[in-house]
C-alpha cells in the first residue's frame, strides 16, 4: 500500500477543510508603522504564512545541529581508527 500517498491525501484534506471553514473569517494585519495595515486578510493565509516563517527560521538551526552531529561522528570514527591497540588485542 502506498502509505505515504494516503497520508499525504489525509493531511491535504485536513488543510482543505481548514481553508474552506475559514474563508469567511477575515482579519486586519498591522505592522510596526500604523500606516501599514493589510485589511480583510483571510485567517488561513495568516496561519500558513506564520508556519512558513517558522519553518524558514528553524531550518538553519536544524542544518547546524545535523552538521555538528555528523562532524562529531566523523571525529569519533577518526579517533577509533587511529587509536593505538596492542597487536594481539590484549589491553
Amino acid at each position: 500500500m502506498p502509505w505515504r500517498l494516503i497520508s499525504f491525501f489525509l493531511v491535504f484534506s485536513v488543510f482543505l477543510v481548514f481553508i474552506l471553514s475559514n474563508l469567511g473569517n477575515r482579519c486586519d494585519i498591522s505592522f510596526i508603522n500604523p500606516q501599514w495595515i493589510l485589511k480583510d486578510v483571510p485567517v488561513f493565509i495568516t496561519v500558513f504564512v506564520s508556519f512558513l516563517l517558522g519553518m524558514i527560521c528553524s531550518t538553519p538551526l536544524i542544518i547546524a545541529a545535523r552538521f555538528k552531529k555528523t562532524k562529531k561522528t566523523r571525529l569519533q570514527a577518526h579517533a577509533e581508527t587511529n587509536s593505538p591497540e596492542p597487536p594481539n588485542g590484549d589491553a
